[in-house]
């Protein structure tokens, strides 16, 4: 997905002192040397390229096929009426096996809390009157919660 980089871990056999020249056909992605990762940059297919001259008559190269996504975006507006109940049951968007996602309360964590957070699901608890909003960035997807508590 764009902005995620992926390390790569290549290993050549013999002596070089010249950097590799790297070629991106689409320029979906970027390449760097010192950390051996590449990088998205644009949504698209593509092909990186990265080639090391051992010597006038050898070389290594590496071709590598990259498809770059971009992340779905969700957003649930959510009203939560304290005198009904102060808690609400939310479920996100991921594709991911990774457990858990990151939740983050970026405005109002003085008006809700995040508990009992289980792989796609979590209870957003109203504490008090007021407007947040929580982010749920999966691998594959980035949630946006706006929550009003009334």
């Amino acid at each position: 997905y764009i902005g995620e980089s992926v390390k790569l871990f290549t290993s050549i056999t013999g002596d070089t002192n010249v950097l590799p020249t790297v070629y991106s056909q689409n320029n979906c992605v970027k390449y760097d040397f010192e950390t051996d990762t590449i990088t998205a940059i644009k949504v698209g297919s593509d092909k990186l390229i990265i080639k090391y001259v051992l010597s006038s008559l050898e070389c290594r190269t590496f071709e590598i096929d990259v498809v770059v996504k971009q992340k779905d975006v969700f957003t649930q507006n959510i009203t939560i009426d304290m005198s009904v109940k102060n808690s609400y049951y939310a479920e996100y968007f991921t594709n991911s096996s990774k457990p858990l996602c990151d939740i983050v309360i970026v405005e109002g964590d003085d008006v809700v809390e995040v508990a009992e957070h289980e792989y796609k699901h979590f209870v957003i608890v109203a504490l008090k009157k007021g407007k947040a909003k929580i982010v749920v960035d999966s691998p594959s997807a980035i949630n946006y919660f706006i929550i009003e508590v009334v």
